[in-house]
């Protein structure tokens, strides 16, 4: 929902392919690595497809990357204002003491994040996945 309206042209294929892929490797394949162990778990098959579908497991885990979601995301929370004003460098110079002396910003750009609820939930969930 939030990622068209940053755009200009929200019903771009590129915007509605990103958010697919999102969906697919954040939420898809958590679930279906879910399905498929409980049903290694429920179902009695023979030992060579219960071979397989492990194998299947392992891969759709992988793909699911969602430890390298929480890392890339606690990474962002701790840097991204360090990053933002490398990126921008001295280009604000002449502009900050305007912004300073007239407005109650004191830089002509900044970036912050925060780590919501979401952020915790998923945080335990892949501590919890890892673990196990």
């Amino acid at each position: 929902e939030r990622v068209p309206s940053t755009t200009v042209n929200p019903k771009d294929l590129a915007i509605i392919w990103i958010q697919w892929i999102f969906m697919v490797f954040c939420f898809g394949m958590v679930v279906l690595e879910q399905v498929l162990l409980f049903s290694l778990w429920v179902v009695p098959l023979p030992r060579v497809l219960q071979r397989k579908v492990w194998v299947i497991c392992q891969i759709s885990n992988a793909w699911a990357c969602a430890d390298v979601l929480v890392i890339t995301l606690l990474l962002c929370y701790m840097e991204i204002g360090t990053f933002a004003k490398f990126l921008v460098g001295g280009k604000c110079g002449t502009v900050n003491p305007v912004l300073a002396k007239y407005t109650p910003y004191d830089s002509c750009f900044e970036v912050s994040m925060g780590l919501n609820y979401g952020f915790f939930v998923l945080l335990a969930a892949v501590v919890i996945s890892l673990a196990a």
